[in-house]
């Protein structure tokens, strides 16, 4: 079984871990699973990749993650499924039935410019950034 932390705000998926205040964290060796809300509290991201492993978290399900955080759960072997969005339960729930990541729920709670549920999504075009037309008028 595993002990799972999504990232939340006000009952949805928080949009950014980095940042993320607080986790649900769900026990799903227990029945019914046991769930409680915990404080990350800890501003640097080694301090919230130690907070996670001291509530036991095997699983992190968050919305965007800076690639340093990221790297830094997965080598403390933590399973880190980001770019989700939606309501916490319904996202727990996709988990939990295995749907979340290749199940048709993989497209319902992925964030925007994900495409196939997942990987980074390519813009292209010269002086596109992360916010679109970027430069356009820079000639």
């Amino acid at each position: 079984m595993a002990r799972i932390a999504i990232a939340h705000w006000d009952g949805l998926v928080s949009p950014v871990l980095d940042s993320a205040a607080e986790v649900l964290v769900v026990d799903t060796g227990s029945e019914p699973p046991e769930r409680s809300v915990r404080q990350l509290g800890a501003v640097y991201m080694p301090q919230r990749v130690e907070r996670l492993q001291d509530m036991g978290v095997d699983v992190v399900i968050c919305g965007a993650v800076s690639n340093p955080l990221r790297h830094m759960m997965e080598s403390a072997g933590m399973k880190v499924i980001p770019w989700t969005r939606g309501p916490v339960d319904a996202v727990l729930e996709a988990y939990l039935s295995g749907s979340l990541q290749d199940g048709p729920e993989a497209k319902t709670y992925a964030m925007p410019g994900r495409r196939g549920g997942r990987g980074p999504r390519y813009r292209g075009g010269r002086g596109q950034g992360i916010h679109g037309n970027q430069g356009e008028d820079q000639q």
